[in-house]
C-alpha cells in the first residue's frame, strides 16, 4: 500500500509555541455526552407542546495523540465523533413513538489545505495533534435563541433555533409551518486557524453538515518576496467527513446515484444508477447533473401506499471540486466495505483514515450493494484573501479571517410516509380502476 509521507512544515513550530503558551489545558481529555431534543420546542414561559419529532444524539471527543501514542483510528489530532443519531418521524398507529437510527457515526476525518504557492500544504487530522478547544459560557448567544447549553464534556454547545419556513399550504389559506433546528457545535484548534464543527439537525429530519474556517491566516496578504503579484496567501479548505448509514440495518444498504441527463432528443430524465457500478470506489460530483448520493435501506419500509423503502439522499452544498496531485481529491464521493472480504485488509483493521480511501478500494474493488459500508464525501472551498481577512497593512497577526463555509446536507428520502407536521383529512381511496388513484387538479 503507498503511503503518504507527511512532512512538519513551519506550522509544526507555531503549534509548539502555541502548546508552550496554553500548557496542559489545551489538551483534551476523553470525553462522552448526548442530547434527546424533541419538537416544537416553546419560548420560555408558554406551555409545552405536544412531541411531533426529535434527534436521540450521542457522541464521544477523542482527545489528541499524546507522545504519538494515538487516542483513536482517524489520526493525531482530536476528533469528534458522534457515535449514534437516532429521529422520531411521528407517531405508529399504536401511538407509539416512531424511531429509526439514522446513522451509526459521522465525523470529520481530515481537514486538507493546501495553497497556491504549489508545496505548502497541512493535513490537520493525521498530520499534526491538534486538540478541541474548550467552549466558554460567551460562546452562548445572547438573542435569537430559543434554548442554548453548554454540554458537560466541555467542549460542545447546543442550540435550538428558528429555521424558517418549512413549508406553505395552499389549500389552507397559504397557512405557512416555520421549523426549528437543533445546531450542535464544536472547535478545532489547528494552529493559526479554528474550525468550527456544526452538525444541525432539523426538526423533519433533515441534517446539515458544515465546517467553518476562521482565525488567523498563515501567510501576510502580499508577499514581499514576489512583490505581492502572486495571491500565496489563497487556499483550499477541503474537509473530508466519515458516516455509517444504519436505516434499521447497516448490513442491507443500498447506494444509488441520481442525476439530472438527457435523452436523445435532448429531453431531461432522471438517471439512477448504482454508485460505481455496485463496487466500492469513488464517483464525481457533476454540477451539470445535479449529481447526489443515494443511501437506501435495504429493508425498512415506510407507512405510505405502498409501502416505500426509507432513505437519505447525500446532496453537496460546495462551489466547486478540489483537484490535487493527491489521490483522495480525484473523486467527491468514496465508498468503502466496513468488513472487506480481503484477509490483508480485515487484518490491518477498521479503515478510518481518509487519505488511505483510494488505496484500499483500488485493488480488488467489492462489492458494496446490501453490504455495511463507510461513505467518505469530501467538499471544500477556495479561500480568496481580502482585506476583511486581515489588518489594515494586510498582516495577519492584525486581522481575523472571517468564517466561511463548506459541507452537505442528508435529507430524508421516503423517510416520512406523508408531509411531516401537514394534518388532513383522510385522503380518497384509491379509484382501483386507475393504478394512479383519484385524480385532482392543480
Amino acid at each position: 500500500m503507498r503511503c503518504l509521507r507527511l512532512k512538519r512544515r513551519p506550522r509544526a513550530a507555531f503549534l509548539l509555541l502555541a502548546f508552550a503558551l496554553f500548557g496542559l489545558a489545551c489538551i483534551t481529555t476523553a470525553a462522552a455526552d448526548e442530547i434527546t431534543q424533541y419538537f416544537p420546542v416553546t419560548v420560555s414561559g408558554e406551555p409545552p407542546a405536544k412531541r411531533e419529532s426529535g434527534w436521540r444524539i450521542t457522541w464521544h471527543v477523542y482527545p489528541p495523540a499524546r507522545k504519538k501514542v494515538a487516542t483513536h483510528l482517524y489520526g493525531g489530532s482530536s476528533v469528534w465523533e458522534i457515535r449514534s443519531i437516532d429521529f422520531m418521524k411521528g407517531y405508529r398507529p399504536d401511538g407509539s413513538e416512531d424511531w429509526v437510527r439514522v446513522l451509526n457515526r459521522l465525523a470529520m476525518a481530515e481537514m486538507y489545505v493546501p495553497y497556491h504557492d504549489g508545496k505548502t500544504e497541512f493535513f490537520d487530522i493525521t498530520q499534526f495533534e491538534f486538540p478541541m478547544i474548550r467552549a466558554r459560557r460567551d460562546f452562548l448567544p445572547r438573542s435569537g435563541i430559543t434554548s442554548a447549553k453548554l454540554h458537560e464534556d466541555g467542549y460542545i454547545i447546543s442550540e435550538v433555533t428558528d429555521d424558517h419556513v418549512r413549508w406553505m399550504d395552499n389549500n389552507d389559506r397559504n397557512k405557512v409551518q416555520r421549523g426549528q433546528v437543533l445546531n450542535l457545535w464544536g472547535t478545532l484548534f489547528s494552529g493559526n486557524y479554528r474550525y468550527i464543527l456544526r452538525y444541525s439537525f432539523s426538526d423533519d429530519g433533515t441534517i446539515s453538515v458544515r465546517v467553518g474556517g476562521t482565525a488567523e491566516n498563515f501567510f501576510d496578504f502580499y508577499d514581499e518576496a514576489h512583490g505581492g503579484k502572486q495571491d500565496l496567501a489563497t487556499h483550499i479548505h477541503m474537509a473530508a467527513w466519515r458516516m455509517e448509514f444504519n436505516l434499521g440495518n447497516p448490513d442491507n444498504v443500498i447506494l444509488e446515484m441520481i442525476e439530472r441527463d438527457t435523452d436523445k432528443t435532448g429531453k431531461p430524465v432522471t438517471r439512477v444508477r448504482p454508485f460505481n457500478g455496485g463496487r466500492e470506489g469513488g464517483e464525481i460530483w457533476d454540477p451539470t447533473k445535479f449529481s447526489v448520493l443515494r443511501v437506501s435501506s435495504g429493508q425498512t419500509k415506510n407507512r405510505a401506499d405502498p409501502p416505500r423503502n426509507i432513505a437519505y439522499t447525500l446532496r453537496a452544498v460546495r462551489t466547486g471540486n478540489v483537484r490535487t496531485r493527491r489521490a483522495f481529491t480525484s473523486r467527491d464521493f468514496w465508498v468503502s466495505r466496513l468488513q472487506p472480504d480481503s484477509r490483508t485488509r480485515t487484518d490491518r483493521g477498521p479503515e478510518f483514515r481518509f487519505i488511505d480511501v483510494p488505496d484500499n478500494v483500488s485493488v480488488n474493488p467489492e462489492p458494496i450493494n446490501g453490504k455495511a459500508v463507510a461513505i467518505w464525501h469530501q467538499t471544500g472551498l477556495n479561500h480568496i484573501v481580502r482585506s476583511e481577512d486581515y489588518g489594515v497593512t494586510g498582516r495577519k497577526e492584525y486581522g481575523a479571517a472571517i468564517a466561511a463555509w463548506t459541507g452537505f446536507d442528508l435529507v430524508p428520502s421516503n423517510l416520512w410516509h406523508q408531509t411531516p407536521f401537514l394534518q388532513r383529512q383522510e385522503e380518497a381511496p384509491r379509484d382501483p380502476r386507475s393504478p394512479h388513484g383519484p385524480q385532482h387538479g392543480r
